[in-house]
């Protein structure tokens, strides 16, 4: 007896999908432009966080979201997360779409054994580091820096999530509270 798999890629349904509705999908990256964005993340995640962002493991790791803030899904496979210029392809995304005003999160823990949305990579919150999105021909697309001297060193603050003041601005704060998964909730006033 045959065991029937049915899975179905999630670039299969959106493509059917887009037949039906009309709605394009976009998955170009070459000419150096992306819909997605950097959208948030932290760097020191820790048990003391009141928020408890745990990855499927149980585990405090740091992360980072995408956004989406197009009209149309977007396929992620072709482009890339990393930490390093000299590096670019550190983290490749997979064969799935990102709906629109959608998101994602990656873990950045070192430990991609631990499934698909952990890279193999972590984020330095103590010398400061860079989050660069990239499309395989090595254009930066998006990027963050926190480096002490780069003007946002409270983006390696322990426990607070460093995003767009709301999802897809260019403005950049601490987060009143960290949202992943969801729209940022703007800024924290000292």
């Amino acid at each position: 007896m045959n065991k029937v798999n049915n899975y179905v890629s999630p670039s299969v349904f959106i493509y059917i999908f887009s037949l039906f509705t009309g709605c394009t999908m976009t998955s170009d990256f070459e000419n150096g432009s992306s819909p997605i964005v950097i959208n948030e993340f932290m760097t020191r995640n820790t048990p003391e966080n009141s928020q408890k962002i745990v990855d499927e493991y149980g585990e405090y790791d740091d992360w980072i979201e995408l956004y989406n803030p197009g009209d149309d899904p977007v396929l992620l496979k072709g482009l890339y997360l990393s930490d390093k210029s000299a590096s670019l392809r550190k983290f490749a995304f997979f064969d799935t779409v990102l709906p629109s005003r959608g998101y994602i999160r990656i873990w950045t823990d070192g430990q991609p054994g631990q499934g698909k949305y952990h890279a193999d990579f972590k984020l330095s919150a103590t010398n400061g580091d860079q989050i660069l999105l990239s499309n395989g021909n090595g254009h930066i697309v998006d990027q963050i820096q926190f480096f002490a001297e780069s003007g946002n060193p409270e983006a390696r603050l322990p426990n607070v999530s460093y995003g767009r003041s709301s999802d897809g601005n260019s403005t950049w704060c601490s987060q009143k509270k960290a949202t992943p998964l969801s729209v940022n909730e703007g800024c924290f006033s000292q």
